[in-house]
């Protein structure tokens, strides 16, 4: 069996890249309608290198002999967390053109465009396990040079009454948003809700009953907690 017709895209989808073939026989026919099983290698450094990523597939050819997958779409955890600003990489093509696993080596070719989506993604730290996304360095939104784990700073020609930061509840309500000059907090309108509704600040105590409430805002009804015993020092 022979496999032509490679071409490598960047995908659409948030992790993986497209992959697109013909499959022919050894006479040149195209294979059509046929389910086939392929199996696809990521190598690293040098073309017969160590594999840091694989996957199988059993797709169906098209009409025209046209297989089409994603790759990174099976195991996007470990896809995710190919460093591409490494090193070379290069894509190993196995085929069984009766879709099983008794695979031939149909060749391997280096990626000479990597995915760039994700050698930004990779090289700025960012990693994906369990279905989180997460870095371990500093976060920046509007600011190249943050101090703290996130900062999100409004630029100058912002818009001065929009949100630089916004939470929304499911309903896409605003429930707490933090302006150039100020901060607001959404409470429903419904009194009596003793569940999560309205908002609240808490400080942290030394035993093991866990934060006490300072300020209890609720509709109809604030509250603020003072400590008597408690001396005061400081703020």
């Amino acid at each position: 069996m022979v496999f032509i017709g490679l071409n490598t895209l960047i995908s659409q989808s948030p992790v993986g890249f497209n992959y697109q073939a013909v499959v022919r026989d050894s006479s040149g026919e195209i294979v059509a309608d046929q389910t086939v099983g392929m199996r696809i290698s990521l190598i690293k450094g040098v073309i017969d290198g160590e594999v840091v990523f694989q996957e199988m597939f059993t797709p169906t050819t098209n009409k025209f002999g046209v297989v089409n997958l994603v790759i990174g779409s099976v195991n996007p955890d470990l896809f995710a967390n190919i460093d591409w600003s490494e090193t070379n990489y290069f894509i190993k093509i196995e085929l069984d053109v009766d879709g099983g696993t008794d695979y031939i080596t149909m060749g391997t070719s280096q990626l000479l465009s990597v995915p760039y989506a994700q050698h930004a993604f990779s090289a700025a730290g960012w990693k994906t396990s369990y279905g989180s996304t997460y870095t371990e360095q500093k976060v920046g939104i509007g600011q190249s040079g943050p101090k703290s784990k996130l900062l999100v700073a409004a630029a100058a020609h912002d818009n001065q009454e929009a949100a630089i930061f916004e939470v929304k509840n499911r309903k896409g309500e605003t429930v707490f948003a933090v302006y150039e000059n100020s901060v607001e907090v959404y409470v429903g309108e419904k009194e009596g809700n003793k569940g999560r509704g309205g908002f609240a600040v808490s400080g942290r105590t030394t035993t093991k009953s866990g934060p006490e409430e300072i300020l209890v805002v609720q509709p109809g009804l604030t509250q603020v907690f003072v400590d008597e015993d408690y001396p005061a020092k400081g703020r």
